[in-house]
């Protein structure tokens, strides 16, 4: 997507795509850390065999599973690289608003509305862009 498409776009247009991006690397997140903390590695047991299971259907929810893990792990790659490609302004401002989200007021005692309005701006333009190359 050119970066004249992207400006084209409303301001509440690009909120609500990058809430959806947001939402979406939380939940990756939370795929990825919940299968480390698993360790997933399931191994064929007794109580998997008395109950009838196939091994076959292990060995499928195991692939299913794993490809889940790494493209969640993908998109968390994806996204990271492109927060840290951004100037560090806009950065802090992206991850704040997005990702953090602890308060919806937090900006005020760093900046004017009309300033704060105006860099959200160019920090979502400049993430989309980078996400939608």
């Amino acid at each position: 997507m050119e970066m004249q498409e992207i400006k084209k776009m409303s301001f509440k247009e690009k909120d609500k795509l990058l809430r959806y991006v947001f939402r979406e690397y939380q939940k990756a997140k939370m795929i990825v850390d919940g299968y480390e903390a698993k360790n997933y590695y399931p191994i064929l047991s007794a109580l998997t065999l008395k109950e009838g299971g196939s091994p076959y259907q292990l060995e499928k929810d195991l692939l299913q599973n794993l490809e889940k893990k790494e493209n969640s792990q993908k998109m968390i790659d994806s996204i990271d690289y492109v927060l840290n490609t951004m100037e560090e302004r806009s950065k802090e401002l992206i991850i704040k608003e997005f990702y953090e989200k602890d308060t919806s007021n937090w900006w005020m005692e760093y900046y004017s509305r009309s300033t704060y309005y105006r860099l959200k701006n160019k920090a979502m333009q400049e993430i989309l862009y980078y996400l939608l190359q």
